[in-house]
């Protein structure tokens, strides 16, 4: 029999072709066993010691590797990393350092090998947090930070609707507990109702853009949801049973309670996903570890880090996490074994993350902002409130959560002063000056972009004063285009118009005070400018006067408006105004605030008023001082000996 030989080359590149053919990335794959040294940070450590042995067992090719397992906490893994000089080739870490971690090139994108079996054995949204655009960079580890409902049954017979828990317990005298005052379980209702907010960041982990639909009908029916939770007699503002004196009905924590609330409810405890509220699903965040491969050139020790996170992440493993430290598995398999099935909060939690959004990075002031805006629905602000209104309300807060991000410097330095957002971006005014932009030109290029538009109703735009000397009539013409933008919209005219004296400017440095087109700052300063201004455009004390529907009788001259709650001292000493009226809802005013006014004839303080400071009407004589009897008002006029007139 004849054979036939083969010509060497030709073998050798057959050879090559099947090796491509076969594996779906050259790159991804180890051409020999890998004997080095691997070094993986966990935090749970013994049991991933275990996994190694088994990891070497299964694939042999790596049997003679040293993998090192050292302590290192999922949540500070990104610090560690970026800054040390013995990283990690292998890690855990929490999913808000996703963005992060890419940006810094850190983690190397999940291998091709492993990919389709990754992403269809774990959960979408596990998968999506190891997701960046269309790229998986990690291997989905846990599924288990979040909030669900813990409910005593002998309470609550059908936990489906959060209106039936509340119905529920206020009829058995228990307690429904949710901390709403919490950024982090208020998205359960902005992201139910149709919501979003997430940031970007880069390597350093600064915020670099904001994303935000709070501002919408989305927002205004999640703040009609909070509202009506708290206005329930049943209603406990609180995550924790801890401290709760009342009998709890049911609820909103995570599986840290679990125990805790078995103890507390005995057979009555039960779990189950988050209820829908006004008609739509609550939502909230989703909190995962992810497990990533560190880039390395040498591609042997990749393909075997690569076989190692896959390993460490399957299906086995994460019942293993599970069995060892009560880690709820991301791992679709794993996730409906008996074992973890009969886990009552882990069962409802995963039921819950289906509905959530992937916890990404979000800075400490987002968290400060949420807080000031729980407090406001808790102390009953909202109740009464129009679409309209709460849609203003919602508004404030979302221009609180943009300010965290970078904005343009025409934008930047508008916002800076508009309402009670401007702290989160008066830090970024020198760079923006520094750019050697006119505020002149910034403002106009702002107004003619139609930024009012994007502020909306009752927020008016800003004049700024002291940061750019380019002279005072150009200050002035820039003044007058922006209130002229305000006097266009009647909404705006209900805005305040203030004057800061910051950082105790004084009369002699009134080139250096900022003027200040603003919606509901509880401050109000003012100067001479002022009253120079006003007296020069009949129209803009109309804006004055119109913004406020308490104002009567309108022959009063200069309106303190009702956004106003304290007027500070010296706030309007020497003003050249004959009449005053002070809205009803300040409460104090500060010492020396109308001293030296001598054309100052007549002013009205409400009954609100609870303080007046000293020398307040220093070098006033013949004052008349409108107000309630019996009320601060009538206290000052009777010391500095002016007529006093009832009035109300």
């Amino acid at each position: 029999m004849k054979v036939r030989t083969v010509n060497p080359k030709i073998l050798i590149v057959l050879l090559l072709i099947a090796l491509f053919v076969l594996s779906p990335s050259i790159s991804n794959i180890a051409l020999a066993d890998y004997s080095g040294e691997i070094t993986v940070w966990v935090s749970v450590v013994e049991v991933t010691e275990n996994l190694i042995e088994a990891f070497k067992s299964a694939y042999p090719e790596y049997a003679n590797a040293t993998i090192h397992v050292e302590s290192v906490s999922e949540s500070d893994v990104a610090e560690y990393l970026l800054f040390s000089e013995d990283a990690a080739d292998v890690y855990g870490f929490a999913e808000d350092q996703t963005a992060r971690l890419v940006a810094a090139g850190k983690l190397d994108p999940v291998s091709e090998v492993y990919l389709s079996g990754v992403t269809q054995a774990n959960s979408v949204n596990s998968v999506q947090a190891g997701t960046i655009g269309s790229t998986l960079y990690a291997y989905p580890m846990t599924a288990d930070n979040g909030y669900f409902l813990f409910y005593n049954k002998s309470v609550i017979s059908d936990p489906s609707t959060l209106e039936g828990i509340l119905s529920a317990c206020e009829a058995a005298g228990s307690v429904f507990c949710m901390e709403i005052n919490s950024a982090w379980y208020q998205t359960a209702f902005f992201f139910g109702a149709g919501a979003t907010l997430t940031y970007d960041v880069d390597m350093d982990g600064n915020v670099t853009a904001c994303h935000s639909t709070y501002d919408s009908e989305a927002g205004v029916r999640a703040l009609k949801s909070m509202e009506k939770v708290a206005a329930s007699s049943a209603f406990r503002n609180t995550s924790s049973p801890d401290g709760v004196q009342e009998p709890i009905g049911a609820i909103v924590a995570g599986t840290w309670y679990s125990y805790t609330m078995q103890e507390l409810w005995g057979s009555d405890y039960a779990c189950a996903k988050l209820p829908t509220v006004d008609g739509y699903q609550m939502s909230g965040f989703g909190g995962y570890k992810l497990m990533g491969v560190n880039p390395t050139e040498d591609q042997e020790k990749r393909a075997a880090c690569q076989a190692l996170a896959d390993f460490l992440t399957n299906a086995s493993s994460q019942l293993a996490r599970y069995d060892a430290a009560a880690w709820g598995p991301s791992n679709l398999e794993a996730a409906a074994s008996e074992r973890v099935q009969s886990d009552e909060a882990l069962t409802a939690l995963s039921d819950q993350l289906q509905y959530c959004l992937p916890q990404g990075v979000y800075p400490g002031y987002y968290w400060s902002y949420g807080i000031q805006m729980g407090n406001e629905v808790l102390q009953g602000d909202l109740a009464g409130l129009s679409d309209e209104e709460l849609r203003d309300f919602i508004r404030r807060y979302d221009l609180k959560f943009n300010s965290l991000a970078p904005l343009p410097d025409e934008e930047l330095i508008v916002m800076a002063y508009v309402g009670e957002v401007g702290n989160g971006y008066l830090q970024r005014l020198d760079s923006a000056q520094q750019n050697g932009n006119s505020l002149a030109s910034v403002f106009t290029t702002a107004v003619q972009s139609g930024l009012t538009a994007r502020l909306g109703s009752k927020i008016g735009i800003a004049g700024v004063f002291g940061l750019d000397y380019t002279g005072w009539t150009e200050q002035t013409a820039m003044a007058y285009r922006l209130f002229e933008v305000g006097l266009t919209s009647e909404t705006s005219r209900r805005s305040a118009v203030l004057v800061s004296s910051r950082d105790g400017t004084t009369s002699e440095t009134l080139m250096e005070t900022e003027f200040v087109c603003a919606y509901e700052l509880d401050v109000l300063f003012s100067s001479d400018i002022l009253r120079e201004i006003c007296e020069s455009d009949e129209a803009f004390i109309l804006f004055l006067k119109e913004q406020d529907e308490e104002i009567e009788p309108p022959s009063f001259s200069f309106v303190i408006p009702s956004s106003a709650i304290r007027i500070e001292e010296e706030a309007f000493a020497g003003i050249s105004a004959d009449s005053v009226w002070v809205s009803g809802n300040v409460v104090q005013i500060g010492d020396r605030a109308f001293m030296d006014c001598t054309q100052l004839k007549r002013i009205r303080i409400p009954s609100s008023v609870q303080t007046i400071g000293s020398d307040v009407f220093k070098n006033v004589s013949g004052l008349i001082v409108y107000g309630v009897p019996g009320t601060a008002a009538q206290d000052v006029a009777n010391a500095y000996g002016f007529e006093f007139i009832e009035a109300e």
